[in-house]
């Protein structure tokens, strides 16, 4: 942990508010395999879900550093830190998401995991007061927001940004999955989510391993600076002649009204 880590982290977050007036703080992740050093970072008070740590830090602006005991949902367990999935915990899906348990399974069994032994705890903290380089950084927002994120990563690559959208564990998607595929991650948050932690009918989540965050700010600036994709949107037509009917009403001839003339 250091200051400039501190400070280079404060000044990204930063960048970022200023090119997404985002809600809520960006959130930092990290995995963490040895707790050397980490002891004085609180704990969850209760076990909770991730989803809701992750949504704690981003409203509330808290930290918590996160044991597979502090985390509620037995499901994100084998992904996060490859612990052996209880038995039976697709069959709970079955009626609710899924209509069989095999559909549930195939589920489950097509999300990214972490080697067992490989991790021992998540820090979760806001991006701005995070004292080390994380891991991957998660920012909320709507679909414009969104936008302009992943039209900054592919500024320098074209193509196409590939979306993989499941329906459950959202929170692996933009934790596990960016930091092991070492790329940015768009996700729709799932039905859990959506019931636990996010009072939002159309946020998104756009999750950035740290390879990139310096990257797409710097094009996300090009872009607003060249007229590309940005956010608020750049609505040109503030600065156009308004028009009928609103139009006629600045006029100062009282039969101007469009809607007057036969």
């Amino acid at each position: 942990m250091s200051n400039d880590e501190l400070k280079k982290n404060e000044e990204i977050a930063k960048q970022y508010k200023e090119l997404l007036c985002p809600e809520g703080n960006l959130v930092a992740i990290k995995m963490l395999s040895d707790l050397e050093g980490w002891g004085k970072v609180k704990k969850p008070k209760r076990p909770r879900t991730l989803c809701q740590l992750i949504t704690q830090t981003r409203y509330i602006g808290r930290t918590f550093l996160a044991e597979g005991a502090d985390i509620s949902c037995p499901g994100v367990h084998p992904y996060l830190f490859g612990i052996k999935m209880p038995e039976g915990v697709a069959k709970k899906y079955v009626g609710w998401q899924f209509a069989t348990e095999e559909a549930a399974q195939i589920s489950f069994d097509a999300l990214p995991n972490f080697e067992k032994g490989l991790y021992k705890a998540i820090f979760i903290t806001p991006l701005k007061r995070c004292p080390v380089e994380p891991d991957t950084v998660i920012i909320f927002g709507n679909a414009s927001q969104m936008l302009v994120l992943y039209s900054a990563y592919l500024r320098n690559r074209g193509g196409d940004f590939i979306i993989k959208a499941g329906n459950q564990a959202s929170c692996i998607r933009v934790t596990v999955a960016p930091i092991k595929e070492n790329r940015p991650y768009l996700a729709i948050p799932g039905n859990a989510w959506k019931l636990l932690a996010l009072p939002s009918n159309t946020d998104l989540i756009f999750s950035i391993p740290i390879a990139f965050l310096e990257e797409i700010a710097e094009s996300a600036w090009k872009l607003r600076r060249t007229g590309g994709s940005r956010y608020p949107a750049a609505w040109q037509h503030i600065d156009w002649d308004p028009q009928p009917p609103i139009g006629d009403l600045l006029k100062t001839d009282a039969d101007a009204a469009s809607w007057l003339k036969k």
